[in-house]
């Protein structure tokens, strides 16, 4: 017979993926709808990447987080809050100019970014949580567009 134990803190190992810049492609998109923030109200969009070359090939990670504000009646607005999802959408020549001078912003589709290799930018967050204990996890943001796939 084999012995078996309990431990709390075990944790398996698991590879911890470096900061840097890597290649990756677009597998997956994380949405929360209507988030409040104060009297703004936004969509947040986290894209899955997916590293495709060296080490870490395999190895998923999250974006940071994209907020996509809204205006809706009832709601404050400031368009220069969505200056980092702007920035994503042209990156991936989604942002387009209207008749009015404005920049239009699209609602996300997977369908939108996964037609390219990308390069990303991993880095790490942490907090402790209402345990005290330190969390650490791996985070991204798009970078540029590496080349596009044909369909």
């Amino acid at each position: 017979m084999t012995s078996s134990y309990y431990s709390p803190e075990w944790r398996p190992k698991k590879n911890r993926i470096s900061d840097g810049e890597y290649t990756a492609k677009v597998v997956g998109l994380d949405i929360k709808e209507d988030m409040r923030f104060g009297n703004l109200l936004a969509d947040i969009y986290k894209p899955v990447y997916e590293i495709i070359d060296g080490d870490f090939s395999g190895t998923e990670v999250k974006d940071n987080g994209l907020f996509h504000y809204r205006q809706l009646q009832g709601h404050d607005f400031i368009p220069k809050r969505n200056w980092g999802y702007y920035k994503f959408c042209k990156i991936f020549g989604l942002a387009r100019k209207s008749a009015n001078g404005r920049t239009e912003l699209p609602q996300l589709k997977l369908g939108h970014l996964e037609r390219c290799d990308v390069k990303i930018k991993v880095f790490h967050k942490s907090f402790v949580n209402n345990n005290g204990t330190n969390i650490n996890y791996a985070v991204a943001r798009l970078v540029n567009i590496e080349k596009e796939l044909p369909f």
